[in-house]
C-alpha cells in the first residue's frame, strides 16, 4: 500500500480497481502501519485515530482497504537511506593498524623480557606511541566516514514540502 504512495508497496496504482482487489501481503500491511505511524509522529493523526487505523490495517484483506486508510493523508517521498556508521573496531583500517601495532608492542615486550634487564620497562614508550597512533587512525577513519555520510546526504534528492507554503 505504502509503495503506491511512497514507492515500497508492490504495484498499487491509485484508482485502479484491478489493483485494489488484490490480496494484501503482510509486507503491505506493515508498510501501511509504518506510514500511519510516520503521519502520527508529525501530528496528522491522534493516538486514537492511529490505534483505530492500525487495527484496520492489520485486519485488511485487499490493497484497496489499505489505500483507503491513507487516502486522506498527503503522499510523502521515502526517507533517504543513510548508512549507519560502523563501530571503530570493525573498520578495516583500524583493525589493520591495531594488529600491526600490537605485534610491534608484543615484540618489544618480548625483547625486554629476554634482555635480562627488567629494571626499566622501556617498551612502555613504544606502547604509548601505539595507543596514540591507533587513536589517530580511529579519528581519521571516523572523519572519513562522516565526510562520506555527508556527501551521500548532499546527493540525495531534496524532500518535497508537504502542506501550505
Amino acid at each position: 500500500m505504502s509503495a503506491g504512495r511512497s514507492g515500497t508497496m508492490m504495484g498499487t496504482v491509485p484508482g485502479s480497481t484491478k489493483r485494489r482487489d488484490l490480496r494484501a501481503s503482510d509486507a503491505d500491511r506493515d508498510a501501511a502501519v509504518d506510514e500511519l505511524r510516520r503521519h502520527a509522529s508529525v501530528g496528522r493523526l491522534t493516538i486514537d485515530e492511529l490505534d483505530e487505523r492500525i487495527g484496520r490495517a492489520l485486519r485488511s484483506k485487499t490493497l484497496g482497504e489499505l489505500e483507503d486508510l491513507l487516502a486522506d493523508l498527503p503522499v510523502e517521498p521515502p526517507e533517504p537511506v543513510v548508512p549507519r556508521p560502523q563501530p571503530l573496531w570493525t573498520r578495516p583500517a583500524v583493525r589493520a593498524a591495531a594488529l600491526r601495532l600490537g605485534a610491534l608492542d608484543l615484540f618489544c615486550v618480548l625483547a625486554w623480557a629476554l634482555s635480562g634487564h627488567p629494571v626499566q620497562f622501556w617498551p612502555a614508550w613504544v606502547i604509548l606511541f601505539s595507543v596514540w597512533r591507533l587513536g589517530r587512525t580511529s579519528r581519521n577513519e571516523a572523519r572519513r566516514e562522516e565526510a562520506e555520510r555527508r556527501r551521500a546526504l548532499a546527493t540525495a534528492p531534496p524532500r518535497r514540502r508537504i502542506g501550505p507554503p
